[in-house]
């Protein structure tokens, strides 16, 4: 390693661990605010639970109406702006409906997942390989280990895009 390059990654290396221990310091502190805030108005939490769960019980009994009286009506506008939507839920075999639609010359999506994972092993003159780099981040970076290596394997990093 060069030694600008060195210097360039100690300095690195000692700005990231002084962000990482503000970060601690502020995560820490928002935690404390947050048990603070919960501890201080746990009444009134406690108090919008109930109402929440009030009023979800309250909405499932005015669907059950509503829906009731548009099987009786066919009215989609209600009392109070309520209005119904008719959509359609279908249920079919996948096997059959690809056969179908392949059978027709639908347009149907490319499985990437799939494709890719054949693509990785074979061969195809559209195909365009490329490496892709990425970095891992320890949880700490150690400059010069007892190695020499600057590698910390003690633990697993994060890839990071390069």
């Amino acid at each position: 390693m060069t030694e600008l390059k060195e210097v360039c990654l100690k300095a690195y290396k000692t700005q990231i661990d002084e962000l990482n221990t503000l970060t601690t310091a502020l995560n820490s502190e928002k935690e404390k605010v947050i048990k603070q805030f919960e501890e201080k108005y746990a009444t009134a939490i406690d108090k919008m639970r109930v109402l929440s769960e009030e009023m979800d019980f309250k909405k499932a009994k005015l669907k059950e109406c509503a829906e009731s009286d548009y099987k009786e009506t066919g009215e989609k506008k209600l009392l109070g702006g309520l209005s119904i939507r008719v959509g359609m839920l279908m249920t079919y075999d996948d096997a059959k409906a690809f056969t179908w639609a392949t059978s027709h010359n639908l347009c149907l999506q490319l499985d990437k997942k799939g494709f890719e994972k054949i693509a990785k092993t074979q061969e195809f003159p559209f195909v365009k390989k490329e490496e892709k780099v990425l970095v891992c981040f320890p949880k700490i970076i150690k400059v010069g280990d007892e190695n020499g290596t600057g590698k910390d394997n003690s633990n697993g990093g994060s890839p990071q895009n390069a």
